[in-house]
């Protein structure tokens, strides 16, 4: 019963996380589109062009992306191939989606680490991307540890959830 009372608190706070993620990633897309209106008006319109936002667009993609991976996993959003599953007997549908969480897990926990570690490496070094905005490559890169991580922890909760627990 203890156990289980930590693991309904994980997924709260996971969740909780998940949505302050969301969020930051709803307001980038806004700042997104706001970016590229700005920057169409301003090329065509006054004559004023602003070659800035395409950069920035391309950094928020990446934030976009990472951000919200986890919380869209746990709307059960992803794609999924549901033509085979749906073939298969109840059982064993529970049997692949257990198996495919598990392979899931372990590849975003791979996945995360090796993004921490490029993450960390460009920091200590002091990376710089030399284009229009000349932005700390770390910037660029921290969503993707950060979404990776999330992701492998709601992977491991849905695991948790196929067993009852």
């Amino acid at each position: 019963m203890k156990f289980r009372k930590m693991v309904h608190q994980f997924d709260r706070a996971l969740s909780q996380i998940e949505v302050v993620f969301m969020a930051i990633a709803a307001i980038l897309l806004f700042v997104m589109i706001f970016t590229v209106c700005f920057s169409v008006v301003g090329r065509y319109f006054l004559g004023i062009p602003a070659a800035w936002t395409v950069e920035l667009s391309e950094y928020i993609m990446v934030f976009l992306a990472f951000l919200s991976a986890s919380w869209v996993l746990r709307k059960d959003g992803h794609v999924r191939l549901d033509l085979l599953l749906n073939t298969l007997s109840p059982s064993k549908q529970l049997l692949f989606n257990r198996i495919t969480a598990i392979i899931a897990a372990i590849a975003c926990g791979l996945f995360f680490w090796f993004s921490l570690k490029a993450t960390i490496d460009n920091y200590q070094r002091d990376v710089i991307s030399y284009n229009i905005l000349n932005t700390p490559k770390y910037l660029v890169l921290l969503p993707i540890p950060l979404g990776s991580l999330l992701l492998t922890l709601r992977y491991i909760r849905n695991i948790l959830s196929d067993f009852k627990i």
